[in-house]
């Protein structure tokens, strides 16, 4: 029989490894718990953020429509040197943790690509247009003939996509974001980042604001016109400028169509039709920032003015991860990112909210 001694030595030695046990149990527990809390913390954190940075950029929406209809009865026609074009930071709270940038862009400097939709007067001239634009930034010119063939339900373009997978079909109505030009074959990343800057997806029978259009879109409405001929066109605009009444761009229609190019050209049709260009702006396309630390709050608004000086918010995305200013825009040469020294930063964390310059959640139309 085994003696007393080493039993009791057996037993000895499993109520230390029940008692090890134990406390490996309660170490976990513990750890859980507390891993717990900081999740939950760090959501209370966000969630905060998120409310105050809502408010904020509420507030700047609120501004911008205010300053738009003060600028619609103060004065006639828009260009890129109004007080309302200058992207404004400032500081929300004394000791300057949390900081608001907004940048307010106008969308109808550039091609709009519904011009190729069915509901548009002008089809076949808005995709030679196009066509030129895509050659002026050494894009895919097939991009042009896609989108063309997308809007039309009779071109048999969605069998294009019937074996993609997923396979999808073009909706044949005009697109609502200029994102979703990536749904066309011609379109890839690389593409879609050197054309989008030039591009808006605005109402068909929207028109062109030559006070505010790059110097490749203005190419973009007529054949003979050159590249040379637009910058003299963006020379003679830029050179109109009054810095104490901050008036500029050219004053009339008129005083557009009468540069030498068109005088030169007068028997030649323009891809898009001169009676389609306008000095006023309806459409725009408000961008704000907040930021408190490691979190920022980002959210696009598209801004509808109309000749009353009354506005309308038609979209509001907060899938937005910096501002989209007209390209050579002489307020805004550097980008936001930049301007707020900002650092790329993977991953959002909740909706609306990110940590750097990482993508928020969340895009909704109203």
């Amino acid at each position: 029989m085994r003696s007393f001694k080493a039993i009791n030595k057996h037993q000895s030695g499993f109520v230390l490894l029940q008692v090890m046990l134990v406390f490996s149990i309660l170490i976990v527990i513990v750890a859980q718990l507390q891993y717990k809390q900081r999740v939950h913390i760090e959501r209370v954190r966000q969630s905060l953020f998120l409310s105050q940075a809502q408010s904020y950029v509420d507030g700047a929406v609120s501004l911008a429509q205010s300053g738009l209809t003060a600028d619609r009865k103060v004065r006639g026609g828009d260009h890129l040197r109004e007080i309302w074009n200058r992207p404004f930071s400032a500081p929300m709270t004394d000791d300057g943790t949390w900081t608001l940038y907004l940048s307010l862009d106008d969308l109808q400097g550039r091609f709009n690509i519904n011009w190729l939709a069915m509901t548009s007067s002008n089809r076949q001239g808005a995709q030679k247009a196009f066509s030129k634009l895509l050659s002026l930034l050494s894009a895919d010119s097939e991009i042009a003939t896609e989108l063309y063939n997308w809007f039309d339900a009779d071109s048999g373009i969605d069998y294009d996509y019937a074996e993609l997978d997923p396979s999808y079909a073009p909706s044949f109505h005009e697109m609502a974001d200029i994102s979703e030009l990536m749904l066309l074959n011609a379109v890839d990343r690389d593409q879609y980042e050197l054309i989008f800057p030039f591009l808006s997806a605005l109402p068909a029978d929207s028109k062109l604001n030559i006070n505010t259009a790059p110097e490749e879109v203005i190419a973009s409405i007529a054949d003979f016109i050159s590249i040379d001929d637009a910058q003299a066109a963006v020379s003679i605009r830029d050179d109109h400028f009054n810095e104490v009444t901050f008036e500029g761009g050219f004053a009339s229609l008129d005083e557009f169509k009468n540069m030498t190019v068109f005088n030169n050209n007068k028997n030649k049709d323009t891809y898009l039709p001169l009676t389609e260009l306008t000095l006023d702006s309806e459409w725009f396309d408000l961008y704000a920032s907040v930021k408190n630390e490691d979190l920022e709050f980002q959210q696009r608004d598209v801004i509808y003015r109309n000749s009353a000086g009354e506005t309308t918010i038609t979209l509001v995305d907060r899938a937005v991860t910096d501002s989209n200013p007209i390209p050579h825009d002489p307020e805004k040469s550097i980008p936001a990112s930049e301007t707020q020294n900002s650092e790329s930063a993977q991953g959002s964390q909740g909706p609306g909210v990110q940590s750097g310059n990482g993508q928020s959640n969340g895009g909704d139309r109203e």
